[in-house]
């Protein structure tokens, strides 16, 4: 025999001590430690108090007013051990008593080693897995109590071993009473089951696969309860069906949040059409409005600008042929109609460019940047040469995705301002470089001018808003208006940073193109290197 291990600690119970000494004897050899002896059933509750042992061997017949049944009916009251009966008496009665305490096993005297080891360790390995089942009962018991669903277990026969307390509250029946009735008793689907022979069957429960999700209404008392069940066989190790489960949850709550649902949803899409539709008529009356203004524009710029034409021809027409007839006053009014008209003729074609960043027909491409530049700077060559400016371009600009006339327009403004706002007598300086930001690219036009003090710089991309007198510096006031109006409809942005007598950087930004221009190094704006002036 193998030894067992010596942590299994073992009270013997007998009142013989000649007798109890050999059994002693016999434990301690196996490899068993017996921490207490007992000759009495009140002796063997107290040892077994004082030691908690792993197993008792229990002699049935102990003098005394208590036997050893007795005493072990007591002990299982309190503690949770392993009981093995040593006897020399095995009659029917005396059998039929000890089988009411759930002993582990029987000795019967005389025994050899070989019968109480074997005996011992399948106490011992009985009692460990009789205790790891109850373990994992409770544990299944608890997560069935602790889910939100209720749970029905039966066996083949439909008579109900298992109900959780959501159940119960479900079907409004103590569960004392679930377990003494049949599943088809308290399980009654409406138009289905009820008054059924066979609901297991109906329920899908007859084979092995599990019922998918399903929904029906329980008739629960005197009314019906919307319910989702779904359940499957119980198998045993060997594949064979023991039993059913079923689980089921109370949907009464979502089916009458899907019906708000729906009804909402209908609403939403009466909604939605009512909206398209006026989106549409919106959408018409827009391009009516569009179209109109667009005609407008044209019949502004041809009708409107034609009597100031004729103004400012017929002004200087009396100029050059009468001069000499009118005096200094005379003289000034003609200059002065003459300015008025150009700043007219200025402001409606600076109207019209605005009006034309409006169109859809704004198309990006791939722009070179450094190109486009250079021609904007060129198409500005009597300005710089009349303002005695330098503009330098710095090589390697990176490449963009933009309109081309709509970028001319945003850097001609830009160039523009920068020459026309400095001090008097200041030659202005302009420096134009790029450089990737992100997935974008920005490029930066910075002047040596007057500058924009902070409080103001939210203001100026408006249109017709002007900082200065057009007296001290002319302008229409919607050229900025235009830089950002273009750059928005490009997908792109527009910033500064400026400080008032410390001029300013505008910067724009738009998509990249990937891709740099002919490289690094500082040139001005004309194809040799040299700065425009």
């Amino acid at each position: 025999m193998v030894p067992a291990a010596n942590d299994v600690r073992i009270i013997v119970v007998e009142d013989e001590r000649i007798v109890a000494k050999d059994i002693v004897r016999r434990l301690q050899r196996l490899g068993y430690s017996v921490p207490g002896i007992a000759s009495s059933g009140e002796e063997a509750i107290h040892e077994t108090e004082m030691h908690h042992p792993d197993l008792i061997l229990m002699d049935i017949k102990l003098k005394g007013g208590m036997d050893g049944i007795e005493a072990a009916s007591r002990i299982l009251e309190h503690y949770d051990i392993p009981i093995i009966y040593v006897t020399a008496y095995a009659d029917e009665p005396t059998l039929e008593r000890a089988k009411e305490t759930r002993p582990f096993g029987y000795i019967i005297k005389p025994f050899e080693d070989r019968d109480i080891y074997s005996t011992i360790e399948m106490a011992l390995y009985k009692h460990r897995m009789e205790r790891l089942l109850r373990e994992s009962e409770r544990y299944l018991s608890t997560v069935l109590r602790s889910i939100g669903d209720a749970v029905i277990a039966t066996d083949m026969d439909g008579g109900i071993k298992y109900i959780n307390g959501v159940a119960e509250a479900l079907l409004g029946i103590p569960g004392k009473e679930c377990l003494e009735r049949r599943f088809d008793e308290i399980f009654m689907l409406v138009g289905t089951t009820e008054g059924r022979a066979d609901p297991i069957g109906e329920l899908g429960l007859s084979d092995t696969a599990r019922v998918p999700n399903t929904e029906a209404v329980l008739a629960v008392g005197d009314g019906a309860l919307d319910i989702e069940f779904t359940g499957s066989q119980i198998l045993d190790d060997k594949g064979e069906a023991i039993g059913h489960v079923v689980v089921f949850r109370d949907i009464t709550e979502r089916k009458l949040t899907w019906a708000e649902l729906a009804q909402y949803r209908a609403g939403l899409e009466a909604l939605v059409e009512q909206r398209t539709t006026e989106l549409a008529k919106t959408n018409a009356d827009l391009e009516e409005a569009n179209s109109a203004l667009e005609a407008f524009a044209y019949s502004v710029s041809h009708d409107l600008r034609a009597p100031l034409r004729a103004m400012e021809g017929f002004s200087q027409a009396l100029l050059e042929d009468y001069e000499d007839r009118l005096d200094r006053i005379g003289r000034d009014y003609l200059f002065r109609i003459v300015d008025a008209a150009n700043r007219m003729d200025q402001l409606i074609q600076d109207l019209l460019a605005y009006n034309r960043l409006s169109s859809p027909d704004i198309q990006a491409e791939r722009l070179n940047m450094e190109s486009v530049v250079l021609d904007v700077v060129s198409q500005l060559d009597q300005m710089v040469r009349e303002q005695q400016a330098q503009i330098y371009v710095e090589h390697g600009l990176p490449d963009a995705m933009g309109h081309r006339p709509t970028v001319t327009m945003v850097l001609q403004n830009l160039l523009t301002n920068a020459m026309k706002f400095v001090d008097p007598g200041v030659g202005p300086m302009v420096r134009i470089w790029g450089e990737p930001h992100g997935e974008r690219i920005r490029l930066f036009v910075q002047d040596n001018g007057i500058g924009i003090p902070e409080e103001y710089q939210s203001r100026i991309f408006q249109v017709f808003e002007r900082l200065h007198s057009s007296d001290a510096y002319p302008g229409t006031g919607i050229g900025l208006a235009i830089v950002r109006k273009g750059m928005q409809r490009m997908g792109g942005d527009v910033g500064l940073t400026s400080s008032s007598g410390r001029g300013s950087t505008f910067w724009i930004e738009l998509p990249s193109a990937g891709g740099n221009g002919s490289g690094p190094g500082t040139a001005g704006a004309r194809s040799d290197g040299e700065p425009q002036k």
